[in-house]
């Protein structure tokens, strides 16, 4: 059994031949010695002694940077507001599990946490560390050097401009340097002045370097610096935490506040609390911070949109942004692969500037990364010009990673990304920018309470008061309240905080903005909103401690919590009302729910991208079933010879060849499953139904990357416009059709790929990313008996050998007369009632799903494989999806794996829609545009 550290495993897997040897008499033979392919590369132990050995340390001159005391005296002068003191030291405490965590115990458990993730960094940087590599001359007059660093082109390491690099260079012995006659005896403390990840090298800033042997040992260093902003911001909001504690008495304990669905239903919509700070409610909402909702609302939205394909969903978010009708608490968007979140976010943002309002919006709009950042500043800038719009980048970021379109929107300083004037800083109506760069405002005190706290100052000295309590000596957000500056006078400048792609990002990152946009609780009423877009169940935050609640976002958490949860328009609320009967949850909505809370999220649920056999079983296994299949382009691949059975753009390809390990045992290929996956590219590529460049290849391990890239380029397939990379850089991304290959065919190594982050077994996020990229086809190359250990592979390869989507493999052993066969089982359309994929994580927890006796199968042979009795005779997650396309089949007389063609999606000429509005009409009786359950 291989534990999941984000999921336990539901069952024990048997594999063909288990039960015999479980049952022979005696010891086990002896196996034979075999090389542990997860052991570090061998490095002569006379170049690791060099770097043990003492040395005088020569420090190269840094790149320039921001210099934030001169930019606050710029517009604040030097008696009221200074730079702030250096990133506070972080303390181990007592936290010791994810439960405890609550306003009190807030600092101490993000600060032990942040330790251990400091702690894991600088055991993992040691392993990028390069012995006896060449350093080259890049611009002698600056001492530019340039070192070669392929591992950065997959942040191995992390590297960004400004970090330290310490480099000793070796001495040679006169004969082939080998043993080398130790080093120079100088330690060059480099700076990186530039990178270049796509050639995969570093420039290096190095003074006083003179080149002799010209070879070095390099060491990458933990950039602490870079964790100094959360701490920074897990101290200010852990402050705000601690002042709610002691001046709001009111405030409710975590989940003490009784459930507002059983309040009496006569009651008028009202708040149910205004009490409690704006961290608490950020940090920690109840229920009791909503507002209760006692009628139906209209469902029409009198807006001007300036994208006029939001669909309703998207267009319900925007509208309760814009109103603002659901409490002081964070608003969340659920937005599943291609439903468009980021498409909602920009209108919102859009609206929020130029919808007609008394409020005069400042927007702060970022992203965990800077590609996701600049995805959302490429979509504004159709509307927006550099007067409003502002991308702001730290100088750590190079001139080449910025589009050419968004450099007039950026500010450039002494060749340097920086901060403009001030005056045109609080000019701009939105700023875009990541997570972490928001530490720019922090650090040149252009938060809402230290810009909060020096208009204060400046209007109390204008009237002639006292500034006692008002000078820079006391803390962020402790002056105390001045009896001629009233809580109105204060005027917050950032209102609002949007940060799409919220998921991955840990809930540090999101504290740093967060801490930018918190008003000072004593001097204003004003509340900025708090928007976060994001999928929970797609890949989250990558961290090196690989600790679950670091990685569990503030976006998954926050919708872990009663307020979300429970509510009854949840994912899951919807699912245990009807399952997505569209009927029986309307009726029961109108006749039983009410009042309830004023849903503080969105829902979107129409995918605009896949085919809905792509989409089945991603919908029932991550989005309780919910998912309305929109996208029209997406039977451009149904005419392809490959497909199998039902003919279904879904197919399987049992792999039995073997994984291999690279030289240094950093990474794995699989030579038949590269065949295999170049020979299905190459297949519809000559069948004229694709271009190449429409075509992902997908595997895990980079080394099965780069030779499925090599193999396609060669003359027999001259494919190399074809996409192929990892899987994790496919996030966010589509093509017409992806081919994953899974390469792992040996148990042995699971055990390793789960410490590592390897592989995509047990990793539920990244089989998600993976099955959700497609839009017209969808193929997975895998050993099925090792890929069933995982359930959420188990219920794919049910879903495909259900509907006869399943290729065996050609160079296996044929299948023995009268052997069991995928092909000889008849895909029957079973009749099950759909499963509510609420018990999705859990539905094989304590439960024994063994397969077919293995006893009967003669063997590993990935032909043989096929699902357990009790998965045939009752799948356990038979989806809507698929079942109303085995209705469809059936309404349109195809029987058995009659070829047909598939429509997507669900519009006012198909069988089941027409269907649908049949039955709704005749249960209600009323039209359904004249109810809406928001």
């Amino acid at each position: 059994m291989y534990p999941n550290p984000h999921m336990p495993l539901p069952y024990t897997a048997v594999v063909p031949g288990a039960a015999q040897r479980a049952a022979s008499n005696g010891p086990p033979p002896p196996q034979p010695w075999q090389a542990d392919v997860y052991a570090p590369t061998f490095v002569p132990s006379f170049y690791m002694d060099i770097n043990a050995m003492p040395a005088i340390s020569v420090r190269a001159t840094p790149p320039p940077s921001m210099n934030y005391p001169t930019y606050i005296a710029s517009f604040a002068g030097t008696s009221f507001l200074s730079a702030l003191s250096p990133y506070p030291p972080l303390h181990a405490s007592g936290v010791r599990d994810e439960h405890s965590l609550t306003p009190a115990t807030y600092l101490r458990y993000f600060s032990d946490l942040l330790l251990k993730e400091l702690s894991s960094q600088h055991e993992n940087v040691r392993q990028y560390d390069m012995y006896n590599v060449p350093l080259y001359a890049h611009d002698l007059g600056k001492y530019y050097f340039k070192l070669m660093v392929p591992g950065i082109r997959e942040d191995c390491p992390m590297v960004a401009i400004g970090d330290m690099v310490h480099l000793r260079q070796i001495k040679t012995n006169g004969y082939n340097n080998f043993p080398p006659a130790g080093f120079t005896g100088l330690q060059y403390e480099a700076y990186i002045y530039g990178i270049d990840r796509q050639a995969g090298f570093l420039i290096l800033g190095i003074d006083h370097l003179i080149l002799d042997s010209g070879l070095f040992n390099v060491s990458f260093l933990v950039q602490e610096k870079h964790l100094g902003p959360h701490t920074r911001a897990i101290l200010d909001m852990s402050k705000l935490l601690a002042y709610t504690s002691e001046n709001n008495d009111s405030t409710g304990g975590d989940n003490q506040v009784e459930s507002p669905l059983s309040m009496d239903k006569s009651s008028e919509p009202r708040s149910l609390s205004h009490t409690s700070s704006y961290a608490r409610k950020m940090l920690f909402p109840e229920k009791s911070d909503g507002i209760l909702q006692t009628t139906l609302s209209k469902g029409m939205f009198n807006h001007r949109w300036f994208d006029m394909e939001l669909n309703y969903e998207q267009q319900k978010a925007v509208d309760a942004l814009l109103e603002q009708s659901y409490g002081t608490v964070p608003y969340l968007i659920s937005g599943p692969p291609g439903t468009g979140k980021t498409k909602t976010i920009v209108e919102a943002a859009l609206q929020l500037i130029f919808a007609p309002a008394a409020q005069k919006h400042h927007i702060i709009l970022c992203a965990p990364s800077n590609q996701a950042a600049d995805t959302l500043a490429q979509r504004l800038i159709r509307h927006l010009s550099p007067r409003v719009l502002f991308r702001m980048n730290s100088s750590s970021r190079s001139f080449a990673e910025v589009p050419m379109e968004l450099l007039t929107y950026c500010s450039v300083q002494n060749d340097f990304f920086g901060l403009p004037d001030w005056r045109k800083l609080m000019a701009y109506r939105v700023i875009v920018t990541t997570c972490g760069d928001c530490s720019m405002l922090v650090e040149a005190r252009c938060t809402n309470r230290d810009l909060a706290r020096w208009e204060r100052v400046v209007t109390a000295g204008l009237k002639g008061d006292e500034l006692q309590g008002l000078i820079d000596g006391m803390d962020v957000g402790e002056w105390a309240p001045s009896s001629s500056v009233t809580q109105s006078e204060v005027k917050l400048h950032w209102t609002a905080l949007l940060v799409d792609e919220a998921a991955q990002g840990t809930e540090p990152d999101i504290l740093i903005p967060l801490s930018v946009v918190a008003p000072p609780e004593e001097c204003s009423q004003e509340k900025p909103m708090f928007v976060m877009a994001g999928d929970q169940k797609q890949l989250g935050p990558r961290t090196a401690s690989r600790l679950a609640p670091l990685e569990t976002s503030l976006l998954e958490r926050l919708f872990s919590r009663p307020l979300y949860s429970e509510h009854p328009l949840s994912r899951q609320g919807i699912a245990k009302l009807g399952g997505g009967n569209a009927p029986e949850w309307i009726t029961k909505t109108t006749t039983t729910l009410l009042p309830y809370i004023r849903p503080p999220f969105t829902n979107l649920i129409r995918n605009y991208r896949s085919h809905p056999a792509i989409l089945s079983v991603p919908s029932a296994l991550f989005y309780h079933d919910t998912l309305v299949p929109e996208a029209t382009d997406i039977n451009g691949a149904a005419s392809w010879t490959g497909w199998r059975g039902r003919k279904w753009p879904v197919l399987f390809k049992t792999n039995g060849g073997p994984d291999e390990a690279q030289e240094d045992g950093a990474s794995f290929y699989n030579l038949r499953e590269m065949h295999m996956a170049c020979r299905t590219a190459q297949s519809l590529v000559t069948s004229g139904l694709l271009q190449p460049h429409e075509i992902a290849i997908m595997s895990p391990f980079r080394e099965q990357v780069r030779r499925i890239r090599n193999n396609l380029r060669t003359p027999g397939y001259k494919l190399r416009s074809v996409n192929v990379g990892p899987i994790e850089a496919y996030q966010g991304s589509e093509h017409k059709f992806v081919i994953i290959c899974t390469t792992r065919s040996r148990e042995r190594f699971l055990d390793g790929d789960l410490k590592k982050g390897l592989g995509i077994i047990f990793e539920s996020k990244k089989f998600n990313v993976a099955m959700t990229r497609a839009k017209q086809g969808l193929v997975v190359i895998g050993n099925p008996w090792i890929l069933q250990k995982d359930p959420y592979w188990l219920a794919f390869m049910s879903f495909c050998w259900r509907n006869g989507a399943i290729e065996k493999d050609p160079q296996e052993p044929e299948i023995p007369s009268g052997g069991n066969s995928n092909e000889s089982t008849t895909a029957a359309s079973p009749s099950v009632s759909v499963a509510s994929s609420s018990n999705a994580p859990t539905a094989w927890n304590g439960g024994s799903y063994p397969l077919s006796n293995p006893t009967s199968l003669g063997g590993e042979n990935v032909n043989l494989w096929k699902p357990s009795h009790e998965e045939q005779d009752m799948p356990q997650y038979l989806s809507r999806l698929e079942q109303s396309l085995l209705h469809k089949d059936k309404l349109a007389g195809c029987d058995g794996y009659t070829p047909k063609p598939l429509s997507g999606g669900f519009d006012e000429d198909d069988p089941m829609w027409t269907a649908g509005i049949a039955a709704e009409e005749a249960l209600r009786g009323v039209d359904l545009d004249l109810i809406s359950p928001v």
